[in-house]
């Protein structure tokens, strides 16, 4: 979820509960419709359709609650509020706390004058048959009510497969009959005025269908609470008027039988592994022994939860408050914390993106003081060039030249062979050294610029292996221009990012007591009110008798 709006998100949730448990007064034709089931029937995912929201976000990372939650929308002119609560049986949480929540926020709720117009029950139609878990939520269901009649429930079935892909249709027909004909799952509410609907039946996701068929069981409830008159749930009545601890509730009771059964069992077991860790063999067998003891301590373990649980049984309405209370405080400290580490990682994003940008923008700084330094080598290397071609031209004369040279010795040589008078051998020999000497001082001449032409073809291999490598930094920059670019941008939206990072948790922390109130106000006003009824209705007895 972005976090920019995760503000907002918490103020619509805490505005739903205060409306919900009737801290804010709701309009009378306001409707609120319990949505009920076990983990995994699909209620999330029905109230998502129905509503056109986001039910998963809604108990993500910046919820206030992941136990129950309240979601609204507008249907035929009225504002409908969805109430997704907990399922019992569920591997996450006991009964008694499931127990608790509900009767928390459904007593506040009654209490502040706010009632139930619905029920609506999910039940997946892919289970091969009916679970334990299913069961418990039936029979939960059924404490939680105590009606005489429930023309103000409906029951769903939920998960039907695509029919274009699913042929065994029939024995879902044939599950589906026995849920609604048989006295243990829902033939007993069916009897008494419960409706049954197929949700979804093509089996379509995300579909107009998907959507009408949730809002057409949502419409039919609040036809029948035209006609009926919507009874309050038992468990609203025992634990406001009648003052009842939970334990005392027709629903704390059905927890309580299957506690009390629970220890029993467990206290069988431990006495069983307690005389056998007595016995010869756990003596003799050290890893017998220890299996004994680790299943000793599991149970030991669990004996100890029921003793948690007995003790919750007998939690007031106040006590069910104050419990409430704490876990919003930790939750709302929770959320804080989640709102600051966030914070945390977005700079911490951002101080990372900023440190590559320098980096980058340093290299590139530096490659282009390399590309000035470039184009120097460059006219280095053509200055070179152009010497050498000079050079190279001037040895080529004084070459020819030497070659001219010498070639006049050996004639003036070969002409004093022939001439063999002394006088002219003299006057020869002396012109032959004479162009020696100018031969030996062109050979030393050519030596010298050959010499030099290496030298200075040295030099230009140098500046053209020099002119090479900043040539491939060259194209190095030319990719660091576009990344520079691309960088800059990413610091840009990290830097927004982490100011609305900020701003959210800014307007968080002042509306923490908005958030508070709006959830937990409502249950005090419920629990306030709950005590003046309590004592009004203890008062009416009084006087009657």
């Amino acid at each position: 979820m972005d976090i920019k709006s995760a503000a907002e998100q918490l103020a619509d949730q805490a505005r739903r509960f205060s409306v919900f448990t009737g801290l804010t007064k709701p309009n009378p034709y306001d409707r609120f419709i319990l949505v009920m089931g076990m983990t995994g029937s699909g209620k999330s995912t029905f109230i998502s359709r129905c509503t056109g929201k986001d039910v998963l976000v809604g108990h993500g990372l910046y919820s206030c609650t992941d136990s129950i939650d309240v979601f609204d929308f507008n249907l035929n002119g009225r504002r409908i509020y969805l109430i997704d609560t907990p399922g019992f049986n569920d591997t996450d949480r006991s009964d008694i706390d499931t127990l608790s929540i509900l009767a928390s926020y459904l007593g506040a709720s009654y209490a502040n004058g706010v009632r139930i117009h619905g029920i609506i029950m999910l039940h997946p139609i892919t289970g091969n048959r009916m679970s334990g878990s299913s069961l418990r939520n039936i029979e939960m269901m059924k404490a939680m009510c105590g009606f005489e009649f429930y023309n103000n429930v409906a029951i769903a079935t939920t998960m039907w497969p695509d029919t274009t892909l699913y042929e065994d249709t029939g024995t879902l027909e044939n599950r589906e009959a026995e849920l609604v004909s048989d006295q243990r799952y829902f033939g007993a509410l069916i009897s008494r005025g419960a409706t049954v609907f197929r949700h979804n039946e093509k089996g379509i996701k995300n579909s107009t269908e998907e959507i009408d068929s949730g809002r057409n069981i949502v419409s039919h409830l609040i036809q029948q609470c035209e006609k009926h008159v919507p009874e309050v749930l038992q468990l609203q009545r025992e634990i406001t008027e009648q003052r009842k601890t939970l334990g005392e509730t027709g629903a704390g009771i059905a927890v309580a039988r299957d506690i009390h059964r629970a220890k029993r069992e467990h206290e069988e077991e431990l006495r069983r592994i307690e005389a056998d860790m007595k016995r010869e063999l756990a003596k003799t067998n050290s890893a017998y022994a220890a299996n004994l003891q680790e299943l000793k301590q599991d149970i030991e373990k669990q004996l100890r939860k029921s003793d948690r649980e007995k003790q919750a049984l007998r939690n007031s309405m106040q006590d069910l408050h104050h419990r409430e209370e704490k876990i919003w405080e930790q939750r709302i400290e929770q959320m804080d914390k989640q709102f600051r580490e966030q914070i945390a990682i977005k700079q911490e994003e951002l101080r990372d993106m900023e440190s590559s940008l320098d980096e980058v923008r340093r290299d590139m700084a530096q490659q282009t003081q390399d590309l000035q330094v470039k184009k120097l080598v460059a006219a280095e290397a053509r200055n070179y060039e152009r010497k050498i071609a000079e050079t190279r031209k001037k040895l080529a004369a004084r070459e020819k030249e030497l070659r001219n040279k010498e070639e006049q010795v050996k004639q003036a040589r070969r002409d004093a062979a022939r001439r063999q008078s002394l006088h002219e051998k003299e006057r020869v020999s002396s012109e032959d050294m004479q162009r020696e000497i100018i031969v030996q001082e062109i050979r030393h001449e050519l030596a010298a610029k050959e010499k030099k032409l290496l030298d200075m073809e040295q030099s230009l291999e140098k500046v053209r292996r020099d002119m090479a490598r900043r040539s491939k930094h060259s194209h190095r920059k030319a990719r660091t221009a576009n990344d520079i670019e691309k960088r800059e941008s990413n610091v840009k939206n990290a830097r927004k990012e982490v100011e609305q990072a900020q701003d959210a948790h800014k307007k968080f922390s002042g509306r923490k007591a908005e958030l508070y109130n709006g959830a937990l106000g409502g249950v005090a006003s419920g629990v306030a009110s709950g005590v003046v009824a309590g004592a009004l209705a203890a008062g009416l007895v009084c006087t009657v008798m």
